[in-house]
């Protein structure tokens, strides 16, 4: 089975997480100073975003800042947009020059209008709002958005602050959960709270497990999704 550029295989079985929300990278110009599977940082955590953290490094999608990986900080949406756009190999660019916080000369502007492109990411009111911190509700419409999930009607699990979930993003975040890729603790989504980098981390392991970028024949993948960012790559026997 030979790939596109971009391919996913989906497995029957994913991992729950304890925790809502993944994190991600901080892709700001200035930042990128420490990537790849030897980087050390000085605040790598003992705990549950460990694995997830690692993952993310290992793989490009997340960048430290002065020898730290900075778990605890939250996702802006230019961060999240930086990400996903990596992750994707997106090129093509939509004009932005109708919102007034996206300036050519920002380091997210091509991430923004990439993102935008791709249709996971939108303004609204003359604006991209790049620097504000970016909800769970908002991350899951990104993800399921990149992912092609199509929106469902019903939630499988119960939450007592499901009812804080807009209705613009209902369908979005309930193929995330019902997916299985988050899982709320102690019963509760917190669809408005911010979602830090060590939480974006998580989320998008559950998504992808591994990722393959050097062209070949491969026998053996991870059980769960996988993507493919590179041409003449065979899936065998999997």
């Amino acid at each position: 089975m030979t790939s596109f550029k971009t391919h996913l295989k989906k497995m029957l079985s994913f991992t729950l997480i304890l925790f809502l929300l993944v994190g991600t990278m901080q892709v700001n110009a200035l930042n990128m100073d420490t990537t790849g599977s030897e980087a050390i940082f000085t605040d790598m955590p003992d705990d549950w975003s460990t694995a997830a953290l690692k993952h993310a490094v290992e793989n490009g999608l997340l960048v430290g800042s002065g020898g730290k990986i900075l778990p605890n900080d939250y996702l802006t949406r230019a961060q999240m947009a930086a990400v996903i756009v990596r992750a994707f190999n997106a090129s093509e660019k939509a004009d932005l020059s109708g919102y007034s916080d996206v300036k050519p000369t920002d380091w997210f502007a091509d991430s923004m209008a990439q993102a935008h492109k791709m249709g996971v990411m939108q303004g609204s009111n003359g604006k991209m709002y790049p620097a504000n911190f970016i909800t769970r509700q908002e991350v899951c419409a990104v993800m399921a958005r990149a992912f092609k999930l199509e929106p469902e009607e019903k939630i499988n699990k119960t939450f007592t602050d499901a009812d804080k979930i807009s209705d613009w993003a209902k369908g979005e975040v309930y193929a995330v959960v019902n997916g299985g890729y988050i899982q709320g603790h102690n019963g509760i989504l917190d669809p408005l709270g911010y979602v830090t980098r060590a939480q974006f981390a998580q989320i998008f392991y559950n998504f992808i497990k591994q990722y393959i970028r050097t062209p070949g024949e491969y026998t053996k993948v991870a059980d769960g999704n996988i993507m493919i960012n590179t041409p003449d790559v065979t899936l065998k026997d999997v």
